[in-house]
């Protein structure tokens, strides 16, 4: 689980990357590159067919704030069951599109979703720093469906690294969400 998020990553930044490399402002001798002047088309009609996002029309009927409540499944290290407690109720997730940010005590994650069989799946990583100002770094991979209009059920696997104050874990949870008005 964890080699696929640190692949995902190193996926994403390789293509950022290469993507950026391409963007470069002069050739192998060092010249300026210079290019023909392009014609200013922005007053003509579009050729090409415009089509809403799939990502988007397809996650409107998630739009909006959550509230979540997450019960502990299980944890990687036996061990530190004990020491991870559920924060029941105190989950947030705000959905905009196809993009989520999802809010846990002390944690932020942002990601996409995607839509997988009849409900959706999202992948989020953390932004942010601890309380000792290391950077946390960590993944949370949600699964799950719309249970009514403004209620959902699913499950999630939330890997957080190793930082100076706490281990690093791998825990499951079981969940479901409610909109908020």
């Amino acid at each position: 689980m964890r080699t696929t998020t640190v692949a995902r990553a190193i996926l994403v930044a390789l293509t950022l990357s290469l993507g950026l490399a391409g963007c470069g402002q002069s050739d192998e001798r060092g010249a300026p590159v210079t290019s023909t002047p392009v014609e200013d088309t922005s007053s003509q009609p579009s050729t090409m067919p415009l089509a809403p996002s799939a990502h988007s029309a397809s996650f409107s009927s998630l739009e909006g704030v959550w509230t979540v409540t997450a019960s502990l499944a299980g944890v990687d290290d036996p061990a530190l069951a004990a020491t991870i407690t559920s924060p029941a109720g105190d989950w947030e997730l705000t959905v905009l599109g196809d993009s989520m940010t999802a809010h846990l005590p002390a944690l932020r994650y942002e990601g996409l979703l995607e839509a997988e069989g009849e409900g959706w799946s999202y992948l989020g990583f953390v932004t942010g720093t601890g309380e000792t100002g290391e950077m946390l770094m960590g993944s949370l991979e949600f699964r799950g469906a719309l249970t009514g209009d403004d209620t959902f059920s699913g499950s999630v696997v939330q890997s957080v690294d190793a930082t100076s104050d706490r281990p690093a874990y791998t825990a499951r949870w079981d969940i479901t969400g409610v909109r908020r008005p």
